[in-house]
């Protein structure tokens, strides 16, 4: 199922709909003129054709009902708004597009690409201060995006149900370049059972990489994505995310807790749950500094955090009960997280404290991507994209870790 959003503005009320990709739920979220935030989530199985009719239900509300601009609902800050919280900010990049982006690459501090729903793929020559759209041999469901370097590139595509001709046609596969992004070939890797959809792509170096998706699905390529290979998890849930440190160590996180861990290459796996004394819990994403230091984040503002490899993990507190769904700490100190309504939190001591900061977004941001570009003298950027088309960046003055 492909995720849908839309948001209405009508007699001061902005109403917000999520449709998720991969939970089956309808978030309504609505804010008043007062600032006040007005949240429904149901719990239902929805097609296409059902949250259409939703969607124009609302948008009848209203003789009035038009499509906003997150930026009227959350300003952009301020210079002074700034210094005042000693607080890092966002800055927007538009992108000209209303696009779901889901997924972000940078292959230097000047060259990206954003991609995302309904075949969405967007360049960038000059750091994401302009963006061009790319064109692309698939309206499918673009959920990642990897380049390593400016010519070769790899898309991550799941097919709606709706596109399928057999129940034998496969839901995800790859799309690789070699030319920039001028010409794709298609790679299917999910024979062995057509309908999973995969989430993610990642190498831990040019040869070694893998495959993520649905049903505890992992595909494995010692050979740079000539050939994949099929490996057993004893998992059924949704493999969401992947840390690497060094070739070694890596971690695999599922999105109900399961975690499997690697010392060794992937020799051998320590499998856990590492969220057993926590109810209901939705896992959104990994990330690993170094061997020791890790962290997961998710649905609630769950934050949860390891110092010893993951073998046991704690709980942080976050300044939000917003969805998380996404973090990355650039070493064991200084973090971000981003998730719903435009939510961005960092910390300089681990997780101890974290604390809001502006963002200049409204909408759901969902992935986050830094680069150490050695272009300039290895200064730290970030980006983070989202829905409505949504992508801002934080510029290397505004991170303590340089």
């Amino acid at each position: 199922m492909k995720g849908e959003g839309r948001k209405y503005q009508a007699g001061g009320i902005v109403c917000g709909l999520f449709l998720s990709p991969f939970d089956f739920h309808l978030s309504f979220n609505c804010l008043t003129s007062k600032g006040f935030v007005l949240r429904h989530t149901s719990l239902i199985l929805f097609s296409r054709f059902a949250a259409s009719c939703v969607f124009a239900a609302c948008a009848l509300v209203s003789v009035h009902a038009q499509i906003t601009d997150s930026a009227a609902v959350h300003p952009r800050p301020t210079a002074a708004s700034a210094a005042k919280t000693n607080a890092a900010v966002w800055r927007r990049q538009p992108s000209g597009s209303f696009a779901w982006f889901h997924a972000a690459y940078f292959s230097d501090s000047r060259n990206g690409w954003a991609a995302g729903a309904n075949g969405t793929l967007f360049k960038t020559t000059d750091g994401g201060e302009s963006w061009r759209k790319a064109a692309l041999p698939t309206m499918d469901d673009v959920r990642d995006v990897l380049f390593f370097d400016r010519d070769t590139g790899w898309l991550v595509c799941n097919r709606s149900e709706f596109n399928l001709k057999t129940s034998r046609d496969a839901r995800g596969y790859l799309l690789k370049t070699t030319d920039g992004g001028e010409s794709w070939r298609r790679i299917e890797i999910t024979n062995v059972n057509a309908n999973v959809r995969l989430t993610r792509l990642m190498f831990s170096d040019a040869s070694n990489g893998i495959a993520l998706g649905e049903s505890g699905t992992l595909f494995r390529t010692a050979d740079g994505g000539a050939t994949w290979q099929r490996e057993s998890v004893s998992t059924k849930q949704i493999l969401i995310d992947a840390a690497f440190v060094a070739p070694a160590h890596s971690w695999f996180l599922g999105i109900g807790g399961y975690l499997m861990r690697s010392s060794d290459g992937g020799a051998t796996w320590r499998e856990q749950n590492i969220t057993s004394n926590i109810a209901d819990v939705r896992l959104r994403a990994v990330s690993f500094p170094d061997v020791m230091h890790g962290w997961t984040v998710g649905d609630g503002g769950q934050i949860l955090h390891t110092d010893n490899g993951g073998k046991t993990w704690q709980t942080q507190v976050a300044p939000t009960k917003n969805n998380l769904t996404d973090v990355h700490f650039i070493n064991a100190r200084e973090g971000f997280a981003v998730g719903e309504l435009g939510t961005t939190i960092h910390t300089t001591d681990g997780g101890a404290s974290w604390r809001t900061i502006p963002s200049g977004a409204s909408q759901r941001l969902e992935r986050l991507f830094f680069l150490r570009d050695a272009t300039t003298s290895g200064q730290m950027r970030a980006w983070a994209i989202g829905f409505g088309g949504t992508i801002i960046t934080l510029d290397a003055g505004d991170l303590s870790s340089r």
